[in-house]
Parts: C-alpha cells; sequence; structure tokens
C-alpha cells in the first residue's frame, strides 16, 4: 500500500457533493413538487462525487504520479481501475455497488454531452435516453450504490475514515443533511 497522510486542513469535495445529491434526492421524494430535475441532479452529484472521491484517493495514494495521471484526461472507469490494481478482485462490475458504476457516468455524459434527437414518433411521448434513466428509483439505487462505493473503496485502500467525512461533521447540524444516515 502507499502512504496514505492527509493533507494539513483538508478539504473533501466529495462529502459536499455526495451531501448535495442526498439533499435533491430528498427533495425527489416529496410528491408536492416536481420530482424531475431534484432526480436529476441527484444522479448528476451521485456522478460529481465519485469522481472527487476517485481524485481523492488518488492524491492520496499515488501522490505526484496522479497530477500526471490526470493531466492525460483519463476517464473515471480508467481512475478506479488504476487505482484499484492492489485489491482489484474485491471490485466486480457484476454486481452492486460496482455494476452501477458505468450507469451513472453514462447518465452524466449523456447530460453533459447533450444533442439534439430525433424521437421515433411525434405523436407519442417517446424519451430520450438519459430522460427513461431518470427515475427516482434510479437516483435511490445510484445514491446507495454511489456511498457503498465510497464505503468499499476506504475500506479495500485502507483509507483514513475521516474521508468519508459528512458536511455535518465539519459544520454541524446546521448543514442541509447527513448522508451517513442512508435515509
Amino acid at each position: 500500500m502507499y502512504p496514505t497522510e492527509l493533507p494539513r486542513n483538508p478539504v473533501f469535495p466529495h462529502a459536499r457533493l455526495l451531501d448535495n445529491a442526498h439533499y435533491f434526492l430528498k427533495k425527489a421524494r416529496l410528491k408536492d413538487e416536481d420530482q424531475y430535475p431534484n432526480i436529476m441532479a441527484s444522479i448528476i452529484f451521485c456522478a460529481f462525487a465519485l469522481e472527487s472521491f476517485l481524485n481523492c484517493m488518488g492524491k492520496l495514494k499515488l501522490k505526484k504520479r496522479w497530477d500526471e495521471l490526470e493531466q492525460s484526461n483519463i476517464n473515471p472507469k480508467g481512475k478506479l481501475v488504476i487505482l484499484t490494481l492492489d485489491f482489484s478482485d474485491k471490485i466486480d462490475f457484476g454486481k452492486r455497488p460496482f455494476q452501477n458504476f458505468g450507469e451513472i457516468f453514462k447518465y452524466r455524459n449523456l447530460l453533459a454531452h447533450a444533442k439534439v434527437e430525433s424521437l421515433k414518433n411525434a405523436n407519442t411521448p417517446d424519451e430520450s435516453e438519459w430522460e427513461k434513466l431518470s427515475t427516482i428509483e434510479n437516483a435511490e439505487k445510484y445514491y446507495n450504490d454511489t456511498n457503498d462505493m465510497i464505503d468499499k473503496l476506504i475500506e479495500y485502500a485502507e483509507l483514513p475514515k475521516l474521508i468519508k467525512g459528512t458536511i455535518q461533521m465539519f459544520f454541524g447540524a446546521g448543514s442541509h443533511n447527513n448522508h451517513a444516515t442512508n435515509s
């Protein structure tokens, strides 16, 4: 294993991003408003949190080599593969939570690189691929799997548990949620 000492006064953006995913998921669960924008935001923040966590893990594990790798524009799956080489036997992309890693980034990419589409029939409510993925069920699944992936990566890589930190740990009960409860 590589050294994992934390920098002085660390900032963990993935914790805030995962908190935001949970915040929008909770709003999406409310039936008194339009769920769609909150579902989309929750899923997108899951992708942001995962990639941010991988960047944190890379910086802790690979130090300056991580900076070099990032300059090569490596995609999130490539980051995950490189960072898990020491314990790749524990990562199963055929089972949850890691089976949804690709789906989460597919959704992010569909929106980040969205293009005008022609739907098959103008008289029926066809949906684009990203619209089909924008369900409360997927938002719940992706949020839970994002949380679980981060937990497993911390455990497998023997990272300090502090890096999971919720915003409440840093800012107290006034933050808008605590993702550690999975509620």
